[in-house]
């Protein structure tokens, strides 16, 4: 299993989750409203209101999800940032739910 973290314009996340179920790219999706970013692009602070998606994945094909991701993604060059998980501390029934979900 991984977690993917994916930052989106905000108001945006719910319509890239839905794709992203659908096609059983991921098994859930947390879309965290009101996150606040601040980055460096061309050598200035910038600002911008987003929301935070959390995907949960099986990590079977990540690569796959990426390009799902990069592909329907807004930006020109998107978040998309994967964290392993501790899979021996994660209940063993939410990690067969996590494959069965996004099996196909």
């Amino acid at each position: 299993m991984r977690v993917c973290l994916v930052t989106i314009p905000a108001g945006k996340g719910a319509e890239l989750a839905q794709m992203l179920l659908g096609q059983r790219q991921c098994a859930c999706v947390n879309v965290v409203p009101g996150v606040q970013s601040y980055f460096l692009e061309e050598g200035q602070v910038k600002h911008t209101a987003e929301e935070l998606l959390i995907l949960k994945a099986d990590d079977t094909d990540i690569g796959t999800l990426r390009t799902a991701v990069i592909e329907n993604h807004p930006y020109h060059t998107p978040e998309f940032v994967v964290l392993p998980v501790d899979e021996e501390g994660t209940d063993n029934d939410y990690l067969r739910w996590i494959k069965y979900a996004t099996r196909m």
